[in-house]
């Protein structure tokens, strides 16, 4: 009977026991930790390409502000708007970066009087209304596109 009493008292093997227990909840915790981190570096990689094609989007409206030729007396016609970069060509596009292209039309919208608050009187001068469709992709198949109106004074 001694000898029963003896084995139930003996508690040399809790402590491994105890240690493969913790260890095992570690490795759950780190494994766990580890696939979030990932997810989240996913996350911000889609994020920043996503604003990576917007601006390069918003640059095809910036690369039209500063070039007249797109929204001058040889784009009058609504129903042949100018593709730029190439006029020819609608499938060309501009390269911003290795990863980053722009591409887009200008259409003629028509002819209007001068808004409130331009500073030209009515009926003398006229606004040329335009609209800009630029559209930025990238090597990952992401794309974003802008549409913008605006007018010119006259021609």
């Amino acid at each position: 009977m001694n000898k029963k009493a003896n084995i139930l008292n003996n508690d040399s093997g809790s402590t491994i026991l105890l240690a493969v227990i913790f260890l095992f909840l570690a490795t759950v915790l780190g494994i766990s930790i580890m696939n979030t981190s990932t997810m989240e570096i996913r996350i911000a990689g889609v994020y920043k390409i996503s604003k990576m094609v917007f601006y390069a989007a918003d640059s095809g409206v910036h690369y039209v502000a500063v070039n007249p030729d797109w929204y001058g007396s040889n784009n009058l016609d609504p129903a042949q708007p100018l593709n730029f970069p190439d006029p020819a060509n609608p499938a060309t596009t501009y390269t911003i970066t290795n990863e980053l292209n722009v591409g887009g039309t200008v259409t003629y919208q028509g002819k209007s009087q001068m808004t409130a608050g331009s500073g030209f009187s009515a009926g003398e001068i006229m606004a040329i209304r335009y609209q800009i469709q630029s559209t930025g992709t990238s090597n990952t198949d992401a794309n974003n596109q802008i549409n913008a109106g605006f007018y010119r004074i006259g021609l």
